[in-house]
């Protein structure tokens, strides 16, 4: 994408403390970076017809959520684990090993 597209009439969740929440909201995005976020009216208002407009009409913008936490090690382990017999003592249940 490139150029201006703005992003209106949308519920927008920021991270922002000072203004957490847009109830018709937009985003303003210039040359792949977010450059303004605000009320759908006064965006609309300072906006020129070289700016792509999209109407979401009501549906919700959220900040990217990216989740790093994994377990890859434990998770191998657990697999690997899977493939031997169970020991005495112990039972496999819903694919996990507990003790009986």
């Amino acid at each position: 994408m490139s150029g201006k597209v703005m992003l209106f009439n949308a519920g927008i969740i920021t991270m922002d403390p000072a203004r957490y929440q847009y109830n018709s909201g937009a985003v303003l995005i210039e040359n792949d970076r977010i450059s303004r976020v605000g009320k759908s009216t006064e965006l609309l208002e300072e906006s020129d017809e070289s700016i792509e407009r999209i109407d979401l009409r009501g549906r919700w913008i959220l900040p990217g959520l990216i989740n790093t936490h994994v377990h890859t090690p434990s998770s191998w382990a657990e697999g690997w684990a899977m493939t031997f017999p169970c020991l005495p003592g112990c039972m496999i249940e819903s694919g996990r090993m507990r003790a009986a």
